[in-house]
């Protein structure tokens, strides 16, 4: 149902654990053969963020524009955030940060190879503070590398933010 190369620039991109790296889509190695039915509704969309299940625990990356309309491969899960309440850059740098990666590495099941479930991956809490601070603190994981709960910590110590405890999601 796959092949190494597409068959012509309308070709449907089909994304894999491996095509993901530092939180980005880095290529494309696969492509649905033409005559293999999919549902339109599948189709990345930028901002889409992408978990991987199995495996590589934690490995994820964010949709470009370049990537839209692509496929996700059966080892990843898609999360759409809401724009209107989730910066899809926030979302990443939080699935980043250390305490993220903890909870689905603790989640993780399997034997020989770990796996995440759809469960583990709704139940994530997610710390849904204002959009202005949401890319202020983007900006300070890109400059910095600053972890987003340290971030969010420093606001709270600082007094900026009252409490962030019921911004969970």
């Amino acid at each position: 149902d796959l092949s190494s190369a597409p068959h012509n620039d309308q070709a449907k991109g089909y994304i894999r654990i491996s095509d993901l790296a530092n939180g980005r889509i880095v290529r494309v190695s696969h492509w649905l053969k033409p005559d293999v039915p999919y549902s339109p509704h599948l189709n990345l969309q930028p901002g889409d963020i992408l978990i991987s299940r199995s495996g590589t625990i934690g490995k994820n990356a964010i949709v470009s524009e370049a990537a839209a309309s692509a496929l996700a491969g059966h080892g990843l899960y898609v999360i759409r955030p809401d724009k209107n309440y989730l910066d899809s850059d926030y979302l990443l740098a939080y699935i980043n940060s250390s305490a993220c990666q903890n909870w689905f590495s603790a989640h993780a099941r399997g034997t020989g190879i770990q796996n995440i479930n759809r469960d583990t991956v709704l139940k994530l809490p997610i710390p849904v503070l204002p959009l202005p601070i949401q890319r202020r603190a983007v900006a300070r994981y890109q400059q910095s590398g600053m972890d987003i709960l340290t971030f969010i910590s420093t606001l709270a110590n600082d007094s900026e933010m009252d409490t962030f405890s019921s911004l969970v999601l």
